[in-house]
């Protein structure tokens, strides 16, 4: 489910809620830069060979 679409189906009720909401996010957006660096990495080996 997209974050925003969860995130406009509920109602945060305290402080707590929208920290752990962050850290959630920030724990994916971490995700996601690893998983798009190692593609980059893989991309570049496959145009210039092995480093």
């Amino acid at each position: 489910m997209n974050v925003m679409n969860s995130l406009s189906l509920q109602k945060i009720e305290s402080a707590d809620e929208v920290y752990e909401l962050l850290s959630q996010e920030v724990s994916r957006l971490q995700e996601l830069y690893v998983k798009c660096s190692l593609q980059l990495l893989e991309e570049e080996e496959n145009l210039v060979g092995p480093i």
